[in-house]
């Protein structure tokens, strides 16, 4: 077993010599294999079980979220939502989710299948079911249904939600406008940073 107050030492150098936030990040061949064959992001848990270790990790460290000094108007009520202290990034990321009604898949049991329900109850016809937003979002509206439509309906029945699909990460917050399928077309603008606080 690894001495935990080596690691945090370890860590405390790097963030020093660095002059920001670190987590390291321990690979047996196994796991450097398969996150090669399968991608880091959509199979970390296979990765973690093949040996892959975080120390100092990111996700687990306390955050403030704080706006940008440039943000856009069309921004205000979405960073207003998320602005503040959290205990981890995960917490920040969870809150994210919760409030991401419009642009989540509404899987059983999530904020975004009980706003689905709310809007199906309310409109004409039947919603596509991979998120809310697909149903008006890129110029295109099914039976007549309008951005303006969806958010009278969940602020009249008390869903709180963000306008834009966020998702945040270590280096801050960011409205996710990314396009395309095989070939992703990245197109991510920042609304709020992020300070992750370092290891004592």
């Amino acid at each position: 077993m690894v001495n935990p107050e080596l690691v945090r030492e370890l860590l405390r150098q790097l963030e020093a010599e660095k002059g920001g936030p670190v987590q390291l990040q321990v690979d047996t061949p196994e796991s450097e294999r398969y996150s090669q064959e399968y991608g880091s992001v959509d199979h970390a848990m296979y990765i973690r079980a093949k040996g892959r270790e975080l120390f100092g990790a990111f996700s687990d460290r306390k955050v403030s979220v704080k706006r940008i000094e440039s943000l856009e108007d069309i921004y205000l009520h979405d960073v207003a939502l998320l602005e503040g202290e959290y205990e981890r990034l995960e917490d920040l990321q969870q809150r994210i989710q919760d409030y991401n009604v419009l642009y989540s898949w509404p899987m059983p049991n999530t904020p975004a299948q009980k706003a689905f329900d709310i809007v199906q109850a309310n409109v004409r016809g039947t919603l596509v079911h991979n998120s809310i937003a697909a149903n008006f979002d890129g110029g295109q509206s099914r039976w007549g249904l309008h951005r303006e439509t969806v958010e009278r309906i969940l602020q009249k029945n008390g869903i709180i939600y963000l306008q834009h699909n966020i998702i945040a990460g270590p280096d801050g917050v960011y409205n996710d406008r990314s396009s395309g399928g095989s070939i992703k077309i990245v197109d991510e603008v920042k609304i709020a940073d992020i300070t992750l606080k370092l290891i004592e």
